[in-house]
């Protein structure tokens, strides 16, 4: 791009400013919250904090299986800022920058074979267009690898072109030195073709690169297959001085993936677990693949994604704005196909499509980010074709027309702007879709947890999993918030005894905990902790400070110790009698003295019972506490565990004058059925009992 004048750089500089305003303009709080799928990656990153490169995973085969290249580069924002939206966001904000110059520069490589005449407004007008597609904006604010991919994808095509336009000219033969020893290459090329070498090189570098970022990036050797025919078969004179650095750029792009690919002949479910996951073939065969060929084609300006997480849901790619400059540069592109550039950018086309067209929810604007940079070309093409097709009409208006060219981007521009700052911003389901409670949740006990003067050491969050990603995350560098702790209040919370502690509950889905735990422990407080966008309580914070009363009311006292830290409390039964056909609610009371060793089933089983001690089973119910929410290796010294179970008391139950009904309750290792031990006694059992029946 040495053609430039001082105005074009300008130009571009003011475009990458631009574009460094949609990008980052309130990136921490917009999108809100911070999605399950950012919070993982922001994990991982941190884990790679402060260790070695060379042990830094080539591939994360968790949530879905990950390209290791945005973890690694989210290390540094990761090392300076700690856990935070902004580093995890940052890659992604940088990538979506840098695609306006990239895609200036792609614009500037393919100008000469798409036949533009003005390379310059071209190129620029390539790195407005991408700021006027949402579907760009969209990826380059979520903390995920796709922007990444886009970007590099774009480089490697730009940097191909580049090459491929600078060929290195050099001679078959190798010449040989005064001592008789054959030259090497860089004696051998001039300044100028040791660039060109370096072109290809730079090439190969970002092609390999490329397959750390992204699935769809296995696909892209495919593209170039097409345009590889072409030459061979109208072009082949080209290739004489082109073969040396074609074959550079194959064996760097070699080199440069070698390591990933190695990993995944070592690890082949690595390779094919996502493939598997969301191939259309494999869910519904040939049939279903057909039926997304409207969804794909009408993607551009029909319906777009339904996904809020990266679009105005059904919104299509195009505008009105947009939608005839594409029609008119894809017919521009299939009308010159047998040339190498068209070609090759309807073979990106194509071939970048393919991984939507191939799984299921189509179209997924994220499985086909590698085709955006075609509709970004596209669109210019168009209207860089009406442009020049009114300056022949009227020469004298030039720069009228030229001037109706960026009024038509930049309008595209605002009504992107428009779309994701206004429309999608204020959409009140990205509340639930981007995880804002969890993220505000967090912040809530970030904020209760810096320079409290009455520091608590238990957190413990209902209904939900304690361990959900977004607070995982955000509270991983706050040491002041001490692990999180879960159960379900609907079945099973734990209480502690000794010390104050902030228990916090989701208000939409956990009904009966926060009155439960207040009967148990009167002195706490409960107020709104967080708020959804109307004003509602999305989440409660109950505070039982030190001191505190803890009282346990329905409880019948039974208290029988047991092995593993675990010992019984006492119990409450629902019925004070049995009842035929009717449930039993069953809730133990289990006092904890040291963390347990194993992850127990309780059970709690009615029996019959004879005179000389034989007993049979008639109903009960086996779980892991709190239906699994409370594991008996999370509980924590002087807690009670309060853990609720049922089951139906048979409709016809038999009674004979010698026999009795009882409720037999312990725990037992599910991997062997082996129960825990009870001190002196032999069948490690408690028995409630005996029941009786209701009078006839």
């Amino acid at each position: 791009m040495r053609d430039w004048h001082k105005r074009h750089w300008l130009l571009l500089g003011l475009l990458t400013l631009l574009a460094v305003g949609m990008r980052f303009y309130r990136l921490d709080q917009l999108p809100p919250g911070l999605h399950s799928d950012e919070a993982y990656n922001g994990l991982d990153a941190l884990s790679l904090v402060g260790e070695p490169l060379w042990a830094w995973p080539l591939f994360f085969s968790a949530n879905n299986g990950r390209e290791p290249l945005y973890i690694y580069l989210s290390v540094l924002p990761h090392w300076i800022w700690g856990a935070s939206i902004l580093s995890v966001r940052l890659v992604p904000a940088l990538a979506g920058v840098l695609m306006t110059p990239a895609s200036a520069w792609l614009a500037w490589e393919l100008a000469p074979s798409l036949q533009v005449k003005s390379r310059a407004r071209f190129a620029l007008w390539a790195g407005l267009a991408v700021l006027g597609l949402l579907w760009s904006q969209m990826f380059s604010r979520f903390g995920v690898r796709i922007s990444l991919f886009l970007l590099l994808e774009t480089l490697f095509w730009a940097a191909l072109w580049r090459a491929w336009h600078n060929p290195i000219d050099v001679k078959s033969a190798v010449p040989i030195g005064a001592s008789g020893i054959p030259l090497p290459l860089g004696a051998i090329l001039s300044p100028t073709r040791r660039a060109n070498l370096f072109l290809w090189i730079l090439a190969g570098i970002l092609a390999g690169l490329s397959f750390y970022t992204y699935l769809p990036s296995r696909i892209l050797p495919a593209l170039l297959l097409p345009v590889a025919a072409l030459i061979l078969l109208r072009h082949r004179d080209a290739l004489g001085r082109r073969w040396r650095g074609i074959g550079f750029f194959l064996l760097t792009a070699a080199l440069v993936s070698a390591p990933l690919a190695v990993h995944f002949l070592q690890n082949p479910a690595d390779f094919v677990s996502r493939t598997s996951q969301v191939s259309e073939y494999s869910q519904g065969g040939i049939p279903a693949i057909l039926a997304n060929i409207e969804p794909v084609l009408g993607m551009a300006f029909v319906r777009g994604d339904s996904n809020l997480l990266v679009n105005v849901p059904l919104r299509p790619v195009l505008d009105a704005v947009t939608t005839v400059p594409f029609l008119l540069g894809i017919l521009l592109l299939l009308w010159r196909f047998y040339r190498p550039g068209p070609l090759f950018l309807l073979s990106g086309l194509v071939v970048m499509l393919l991984p939507t067209f191939l799984s299921g929810e189509a179209p997924n604007f994220g499985r086909a980010i590698g085709a955006l940079p075609v509709f970004v070309l596209a669109i210019v093409l168009g209207v860089d074709r009406l442009t020049t097709w009114g300056e022949k009409w009227w020469p004298l208006g030039r720069r009228w027309f030229s001037l109706a060219g960026w009024i038509v981007l930049l309008a595209a521009f605002v009504l992107t702007r428009r779309a994701y700052f206004d429309k999608w911003a204020s959409v009140p389901d990205l509340y639930i879709w981007w995880d804002q409670g969890y993220t505000d949740l967090a912040r809530h006990m970030i904020a209760a947890g810096n320079g409290a003067t009455d520091p608590v050491d238990r957190v413990y969050v209902s209904p939900r999993n304690a361990d959900h990603t977004t607070m995982r995350y955000l509270l991983k560098t706050h040491p002041d918030v001490p692990p999180l702790q879960g159960f379900d209040g609907r079945v099973c919370v734990r209480v502690t005894t000794d010390q104050p502690a902030h228990y916090y509950f989701l208000a939409d889905e956990d009904f009966r905990g926060p009155t439960l735990l207040q009967s148990y422990l009167p002195d706490s407080t409960l107020q709104v902790a967080v708020s959804n966008p109307a004003g509602d309580p999305w989440a409660t914070l109950l505070t039982h400070p030190a001191g505190g009363v803890v009282q346990f009311p329905e409880q019948t006292p039974l208290a029988v110790p047991m092995a593993d830290g675990i010992a019984l409390q006492g119990y409450w039964l629902s019925q004070a009698q049995l009842t035929p056909g009717e449930a039993l609610y069953v809730r133990l009371f289990w006092n904890v003295t040291a963390t347990p060793s194993q992850d127990y089933t309780a059970f709690a089983h009615l029996i019959r019972m004879d005179s000389s001690g034989g007993s049979a089973q008639l109903a009960g119910a086996d779980q892991r506490p709190g239906a699994g929410s409370c594991p008996t290796n999370q509980w924590l010294p002087r807690e009670v565990v309060v853990d609720e179970m049922q089951f139906v008391v048979p409709a016809d139950l038999p009674t004979t004058a010698d026999e009795e009904y009882y409720l037999e309750i312990g725990f037992y290792t599910l991997a062997d059925g082996r129960r825990l031990d009870i001190p002196d006694n032999a069948e490690d059992r408690i028995l409630i009992g005996p029941l009786s029946l209701p009078k006839p």
